[in-house]
């Protein structure tokens, strides 16, 4: 009875892997606090080798503000506006854009969903510019923070180069070593001064 419930278990975690390779819609989460309170403009773009094949960004929040949608600097504009859903792709146009202003905050959240994706493969990427023409990128040398590739065996491979904030390994390392320098002053019965306070 054991074995059946390992091996039951062990095909339900194979699945559930297998699973999570072409899971959809894919949610991200992009880590802006070196930008926040910049102005700039997010940029949105979807290239496909199939014409009738749609990719759509949905749920989108952020803690910064949105401004205006960019109709000019764009090669193809994607239908919707953000918060809401924006959809690329259409039955004659093999990249689509979208291109928007915002004040950064912390973070931006938003699910890219390949469901209506029939064949073919898709590149979408995702980039910050502190200029509407896209000329000055912002975090990358180029300005793309995530990059997604729909292969055309619907596998998904995704890349974030906005990474999750970490506290300073130095000042962790700087932490303790105080801490072990405080303790041991401690046993040796030292009095040891830490912000005015005698220990």
């Amino acid at each position: 009875m054991k074995f059946k419930a390992i091996k039951l278990f062990t095909a339900s975690l194979v699945l559930l892997a297998a699973g999570s390779a072409y899971a959809t819609p894919i949610h991200e989460t992009l880590y802006t606090p070196t930008l926040n309170g910049t102005a700039g403009y997010i940029y949105l773009q979807n290239g496909t080798i199939n014409n009738g094949a749609t990719v759509k960004v949905e749920n989108f929040t952020t803690d910064g503000t949105l401004g205006a949608v960019d109709t000019v600097n764009v090669l193809n504009l994607a239908s919707g506006t953000l918060p809401g859903t924006v959809t690329f792709g259409s039955a004659t146009k093999d990249v689509t854009d979208y291109n928007q202003a915002i004040t950064f905050g912390n973070w931006i959240n938003f699910d890219l969903d390949y469901s209506a994706f029939t064949q073919g493969s898709s590149t979408f990427t995702f980039s910050f510019f502190s200029d509407i023409q896209g000329l000055a990128p912002l975090l990358t040398y180029n300005g793309a923070v995530f990059m997604s590739d729909l292969n055309s065996d619907n596998s998904v491979t995704s890349s974030n180069a906005a990474p999750v904030p970490e506290p300073s390994t130095m000042l962790l390392l700087c932490a303790g070593l105080v801490g072990i320098f405080a303790v041991k002053l401690r046993r040796k019965g030292t009095p040891v001064e830490v912000v005015g306070l005698t220990a």
